[in-house]
């Protein structure tokens, strides 16, 4: 298994294009594809006002012109960026969780920067593109634009959400000098926890990647002992499932995989 396909969403923010680098550096290794997607819309509630006052379709024209001449930065910082690789544009008057949604579809992994959003009618929210997707996203923090070949970690529970996270994975941990997996356990007898792991480090070998494991004691906060121990190991690379449920139609997400969410230092593949 490999990715033979990226997806990037691209901002017209100059300061907002590392995950796209990281992206490309990625390809360059893999023998990827790039697939580069802007997308924006209108505010609704900009248009739902569009009527009250006069020169409201003017306001609502300067908006659209606006948004066009973002797409237009965003396609010419992918283009400038890209070089002579084999990338492709595409750009939808949408809302970016929406257009990255549905052009999932056309790849094997989605790269996303780690942001605070504040226009979520341009901007790619990662917390809210993950339940659903189908696709791994793997989140970069904002001011890293390489994913290095260091040591890697690997976030187990016996759940489908990690199975899938795994496999979706491997490209990655190939790549990596180490992998350690750890389950966080509360158990005194923790053999049934080395059983588990002793599998998927058996697993990761079968495909190339150099794993062990480990159980680590339920001292504290889970996703504390997790970042604690990816912190010990020089990692750069977190591997988790990622766990939600919806609630008055928005996502509450598990500690973990809100902690990993917030963090800005590591990578994080995250499947769902």
């Amino acid at each position: 298994m490999t990715y033979r396909s990226l997806l990037c969403h691209v901002s017209h923010k100059q300061d907002h294009d590392r995950h796209l680098e990281c992206a490309l550096q990625l390809a360059d290794e893999l023998g990827a594809h790039v697939i580069g997607i802007g997308a924006a819309m209108i505010p609704p509630v900009a248009l739902g006002t569009a009527g009250a006052y006069l020169g409201a379709g003017e306001w609502v024209e300067a908006l659209q012109s606006q948004i066009e001449s973002n797409l237009t930065d965003s396609r010419k910082i992918f283009e400038e960026m890209s070089g002579s690789r084999s990338t492709e544009w595409r750009h939808s008057y949408c809302d970016p969780q929406t257009a990255v949604t549905a052009t999932a579809r056309a790849a094997d992994l989605v790269l996303a920067r780690r942001q605070e959003v504040t226009e979520p009618y341009s901007e790619l929210d990662p917390g809210r593109l993950l339940i659903g997707l189908g696709r791994p996203v793997l989140l970069c923090p904002s001011e890293r634009d390489y994913l290095p070949k260091t040591p890697a970690l690997v976030a187990w529970k016996e759940t489908r959400e990690s199975r899938r996270a795994l496999l979706d994975a491997l490209p990655l941990l190939r790549r990596a000098e180490d992998v350690l997996v750890v389950e966080v356990s509360s158990n005194a007898d923790v053999a049934l926890e080395k059983a588990r792991l002793e599998d998927v480090c058996a697993f990761l070998r079968q495909h190339g990647v150099n794993a062990t494991g480990d159980v680590l004691p339920d001292d504290r906060s889970t996703s504390d002992t997790l970042m604690s121990r990816a912190r010990g190991l020089g990692a750069d690379l977190i591997v988790a499932g990622a766990y939600g449920r919806t609630r008055l139609s928005e996502w509450m997400f598990g500690g973990v995989t809100r902690r990993l969410l917030a963090q800005d230092q590591h990578f994080v593949l995250f499947s769902h």
